[in-house]
């Protein structure tokens, strides 16, 4: 029997919370399926067994994308979970009612399970998302990798130690960078760099990201001379409640800028290691700046990079984009919070 599928409401949130058993709290759900535009609703969708009892979700995170001078929307399906035993018609009712909304779908790596089950649902594999690292202190890292086997803490340092005997670059100063808290965003970052693909990026967007609950987090605007280029946002998750770990989790756009890109990397990258990060990480998929990112002490950790898949399978084609110029972060679904 096939289960009843209808929107999360906020009345779910303390049986999400037992589906998840307890992984994920109350507050947690509730910012990571909150409408970012619209605070007071929740965006996805919960499997109900014939008792009434919630046996599966799946959230959802709508937003523009801009290219030259199209907009589209996009959807991105996310925190998709299953209680055992209902793993199968519930899974494929709920990803689909996600799919039906937006104008093109995207989804960035997954389960195993899920990404066996990507091209059932029309999505295509056209890339990957790069993960790129920075070691600041070798053994404090070291012992927050506790959880792993000797053999990976050891391989994962080794890699690691490439980005620490790497310096961070000077800072020129050409950028004027300012710590600001969320109750200070009040702008939309401005789409400029036409040639690019990208999200495009609301003041309710930062702020909704700012407001996370389960990390700290640190809000920047930037601007060259008077103009305001946009805002950054970083994150910091302690682990064991002892080391910190960083993230990146957005820059604006800077377009061929590289000198500005790398300016605004080395300032977030010297504002977290002195917040005693251990390490810091940013995810992006633009080819050009991955080489400024490498350029300013980073790595390329490929072993760490995502699977990125979109439906329609010629969207891109369609728009006429590159997928090297999609100006893609740790702004899609729930991938900025998540492992740090």
């Amino acid at each position: 029997m096939s289960e009843k599928i209808r929107p999360v409401k906020a009345s779910d949130l303390f049986q999400l919370q037992e589906l998840y058993k307890k992984r994920k709290c109350v507050p947690e759900l509730n910012w990571l399926l909150q409408d970012p535009d619209v605070p007071d609703k929740l965006n996805g969708y919960v499997a109900e067994n014939k008792e009434g009892r919630i046996v599966g979700m799946i959230g959802f995170i709508s937003s523009i994308y801009k290219y030259g001078d199209n907009e589209i929307v996009g959807v991105i399906p996310m925190s998709w979970k299953i209680e055992d035993g209902y793993k199968g018609l519930a899974g494929i009712q709920l990803f689909k009612k996600v799919l039906q909304h937006g104008e093109f779908n995207l989804t960035i790596e997954g389960s195993e399970i899920a990404q066996s089950m990507y091209s059932m649902f029309g999505l295509t594999n056209i890339g990957y998302s790069h993960t790129c690292m920075k070691l600041i202190k070798p053994l404090k890292y070291y012992l927050t990798l506790e959880n792993k086997s000797l053999y990976k803490r050891i391989g994962n340092l080794t890699i690691m130690l490439q980005s620490y005997i790497k310096r961070t670059p000077k800072l020129k100063n050409i950028l004027k960078i300012k710590e600001v808290d969320v109750n200070s965003v009040n702008k939309d970052i401005p789409y400029i760099h036409k040639t690019y693909m990208e999200k495009y990026m609301t003041a309710n967007f930062i702020k909704w990201l700012l407001n996370c609950p389960v990390n700290e987090s640190y809000g920047f605007e930037i601007f060259k001379d008077e103009a305001f280029i946009g805002y950054s946002v970083c994150y910091i998750h302690k682990i064991n409640n002892k080391y910190n770990r960083g993230r990146i989790v957005y820059m604006p756009n800077f377009g061929h800028n590289w000198l500005q890109a790398r300016e605004l990397i080395a300032y977030l990258t010297r504002f977290l290691q002195q917040k005693g990060c251990v390490s810091i990480s940013l995810s992006l998929m633009d080819r050009d700046l991955l080489k400024v990112t490498k350029a300013s002490s980073y790595i390329d950790y490929t072993l760490k990079d995502k699977p990125i898949f979109v439906k329609p399978s010629n969207i891109l084609e369609t728009l006429g984009v590159d997928v090297n110029k999609w100006y893609m972060q740790y702004t899609e679904g729930d991938k900025a919070y998540r492992n740090i």
